[in-house]
């Protein structure tokens, strides 16, 4: 999102969607700093036989204390650029459609928003789309399901909205569809599990009689 914004992308960014990566770049940054050089240990005993390829070079280079930095700083830039024709190609798509000047005013965040939705579930939002079969509002079972979205973590919350939708988010300011809500009637409610059909947004629940099931 933020290539797609222009704004500055950071190892920090990386580390974000690979934590391996930054972990490993942690290791050798780590590594370096210690001054385990001085000691005349191969740096090949710490982290591995690593090799790096030079424009200037048809062979590779194996990396050495000599040369670590400069294997780290080109690593770290050829991870930031990797993605750069395929996001320039985005851009372009999404230019067809949106002012070019739209991605010089919003942030990434907001882009990523509006785009994807919100990174939670607004429960409210979700209220406000909700239709009652059997049931109302008013219904303690219903209100127990209220009770427990609260409740819930905003990852648990996706994957709520997952279970009943086939989605993770809602977009902002959704009213498309309506959230059915469905009396479902087990012999035992409090034992049985809550039922989902995503093609039509829609939750069948038990007559819950307590909150705790």
């Amino acid at each position: 999102w933020k290539q797609l914004t222009s704004e500055e992308v950071t190892i920090d960014d990386l580390a974000d969607i690979d934590v391996y990566f930054g972990q490993f770049i942690s290791m050798i940054r780590d590594i370096l700093k210690t001054g385990s050089q001085s000691a005349n240990q191969p740096l090949s005993d710490l982290v591995g036989e690593l090799y790096f390829d030079c424009l200037l070079s048809d062979s590779t280079t194996l990396v050495t204390w000599e040369n670590a930095e400069e294997f780290v700083e080109l690593y770290v830039n050829a991870r930031l650029e990797e993605s750069r024709a395929q996001l320039d190609a985005l851009r372009r798509g999404m230019c067809e459609i949106l002012p070019e000047s739209v991605f010089l005013v919003v942030s990434s965040s907001d882009l990523a928003r509006r785009i994807c939705g919100e990174p939670d579930v607004d429960v409210d939002q979700l209220e406000r789309l909700a239709n009652y079969d059997g049931m109302s509002r008013n219904s303690p079972a219903v209100e127990f399901l209220w009770i427990a979205l609260r409740e819930f973590t905003p990852a648990e919350r996706c994957r709520f909205l997952r279970f009943v939708s086939g989605r993770s988010k809602l977009p902002r300011n959704y009213s498309e569809r309506t959230f059915n809500i469905v009396r479902l009637e087990p012999p035992n409610p409090d034992n049985a599990l809550p039922m989902a059909a995503t093609c039509f947004f829609q939750l069948k629940w038990p007559m819950y009689t307590n909150q705790n099931s």
